[in-house]
């Protein structure tokens, strides 16, 4: 341990000096910073921030989200993606509040949550009860790599996270690994000068590889129906079957490596639409996907198709839904 007290009294000290402020960082309350690690997996810092502050607002406690419905959770937490968080989130606050008597403090319990690996998990113990455990995400992952200058499997990366630990402050150092692999030690041109570890790095910027895999977006089309009656919308319950957006409520859809055109052609067939007027154009990514996304409006002719509801734009925030349709519904009001 003493070989290591140089590396984390510097860490410490920059952390203390140069930190974020962040919501989460003001509390040790552990059900806020669990809805913090939770949002912020596989999504960056100032995304998250307004959705915390709405999040936490809504269900301030683990007594107020493990009573609301999970069609209300998801709704709060529509926009911010990868859904499967939400629901996870309120099945293990009703977990909690019925096994009593608050948030679990042993690691080995907070573990057993729903959507809650050894991360989070570590996050959680060493943050708000500042208990030893190590985290690794692929900040930290990218950081040790290149200060002990080979590329590291996440396996690997543990138990040295584990071994630079100090006895005390866990959670800041924990903490502080996670920001200066944030902030200075980035994917692309890290910020080496302002390292206050750069003395020990083995790498110094040079790059490292073998330590970096893209992975190539698959790229569709898509063509999108904002289907109008007088001034409501018809919005499609997704259901649990599709691979996207599942369980959410979205404008009629229809995907794939077709050409935009035919794409829409077979979305209008659907409701006998003959004329739609032209939206516009724009991008989205889903996942591992890319989508090129054609945007109709068009008044209703007939019945409607599958599971949904005619839904006004005032109560469009009640109903699950993803920042793909949130932006197609602002380019629908604004035409």
């Amino acid at each position: 341990m003493a070989s290591n007290r140089g590396f984390q009294k510097k860490l410490l000290t920059w952390f203390k000096q140069n930190k974020r402020d962040l919501p989460w960082r003001r509390t040790r309350d552990p059900y806020l910073i669990w809805i913090s690690e939770v949002m912020l997996q596989q999504t960056q810092v100032k995304t998250v921030l307004p959705y915390y502050e709405r999040f936490v607002a809504r269900f301030p406690d683990l007594q107020s989200l493990s009573q609301a419905s999970e069609s209300e959770v998801v709704a709060a937490w529509s926009g911010l993606g990868y859904y499967s968080r939400a629901r996870n989130l309120h099945r293990a606050a009703r977990a909690i509040v019925a096994n009593g008597p608050g948030f679990p403090k042993e690691f080995s319990a907070i573990l057993q949550l729903p959507g809650i690996g050894r991360y989070t998990a570590g996050a959680i113990a060493s943050i708000a009860f500042g208990a030893r455990y190590p985290v690794v995400d692929g900040n930290v992952r990218r950081f040790l790599s290149r200060y002990f200058g080979r590329a590291l499997d996440e396996s690997e990366c543990w138990p040295i996270a584990q071994s630079l630990l100090p006895e005390r402050n866990a959670g800041d150092f924990n903490q502080a690994l996670m920001e200066i692999g944030a902030t200075i030690c980035k994917p692309d041109d890290p910020l080496c000068l302002l390292c206050p570890l750069s003395e020990g790095c083995q790498t110094k910027g040079r790059p490292l590889p073998g330590l970096r895999k893209s992975v190539p977006a698959v790229r569709q089309n898509m063509a999108m129906l904002a289907l109008r009656k007088k001034e409501k919308f018809w919005m499609e319950d997704r259901g649990p079957e599709p691979e996207l957006l599942r369980n959410l409520w979205c404008f009629p859809m229809q995907l794939g490596a077709e050409p935009a055109d035919a794409l829409a052609r077979r979305l209008l067939a659907r409701f006998g639409v003959r004329r739609a007027k032209q939206v516009g154009h724009f991008t989205h990514s889903i996942m591992k996907y890319r989508f090129q996304i054609s945007l109709l409006s068009a008044a209703a002719r007939g019945g409607t198709a599958g599971k949904g509801a005619w839904v006004h734009p005032r109560d469009f925030q009640e109903y699950p839904h993803s920042s793909l349709v949130k932006k197609a519904m602002r380019l629908v009001q604004n035409q």
